[in-house]
C-alpha cells in the first residue's frame, strides 16, 4: 500500500514543496497516481504489518524527563 506523495516539486528552485496528495490512487494500466500524476515510487510505501499496528487500540507511552521547575521537592 502506498500513502502520501513525497515528490519535491520545487527542487530546481532550491526549495521543498509537495503537492499533499494523501494516498496513491492507481491510474489505468500505469504506475502513475490518478490524483497527482506522479510515479508510484514518489509515494511512501507502508507495509501491511505497520497498518495493523497503527489501527490497534494499544498506545505506547513514553517516559519524559521533567524539568527542574516541575519536580516536586
Amino acid at each position: 500500500m502506498y500513502r502520501e506523495c513525497l515528490r519535491n516539486h520545487t527542487a530546481s528552485l532550491g526549495n521543498y514543496a509537495t503537492d499533499e496528495c494523501g494516498e496513491f490512487i492507481p491510474d489505468d494500466s500505469t504506475f502513475n497516481c490518478a490524483a497527482c500524476n506522479c510515479h508510484r515510487n514518489f509515494h511512501r510505501k507502508v507495509s501491511e504489518e505497520r497498518i495493523k499496528s497503527e489501527t490497534s487500540s494499544s498506545k505506547k507511552r513514553y517516559k519524559t524527563k521533567f524539568l527542574r521547575s516541575r519536580r516536586r521537592k
